[in-house]
């Protein structure tokens, strides 16, 4: 289970996601002021996400890990994972259990990501969430 609620800051809250299909489901405590990335390597690029890195303990896989499946490129230090069903990247995994890149179009209830300013290719850019 991600983070009790009676331990969460008046910052954080908890989230549902997935990936377009439903067979891959998550829950993810976000701290609401959080740098959203977005992320320059080429495959975030290609596939435009923007997202939340958060501890190993803010995140949890609810189903589908069946249907997940692992492409690594570069120095394969990061999982990306996508749905075999639907093909959608609703998170990734650092290789050395740093934490979890959530995507956040994957989640259920975002309203919106507001972009602040461009950044450098490597920093990504600055956002907040609004859920």
């Amino acid at each position: 289970m991600v983070a009790d609620v009676r331990f969460m800051t008046s910052r954080e809250r908890r989230f549902m996601g997935g990936c377009h299909c439903g067979a891959v489901r998550f829950e993810v405590v976000l701290d609401l002021r959080a740098r959203v990335e977005s992320c320059m390597c080429a495959m975030c690029v290609k596939s435009g996400v923007r997202a939340v890195w958060v501890p190993e303990q803010a995140f949890e896989l609810g189903s589908g890990m069946d249907y997940l499946r692992d492409y690594r490129f570069g120095s394969g230090a990061v999982h990306h994972y996508f749905c075999e069903r639907c093909g959608v990247r609703s998170f990734t995994e650092a290789a050395d259990g740093e934490g979890y890149c959530v995507n956040l179009a994957c989640l259920d209830e975002v309203q919106g990501v507001f972009l602040e300013r461009p950044s450098s290719r490597s920093a990504g850019v600055a956002t907040h969430v609004h859920g």
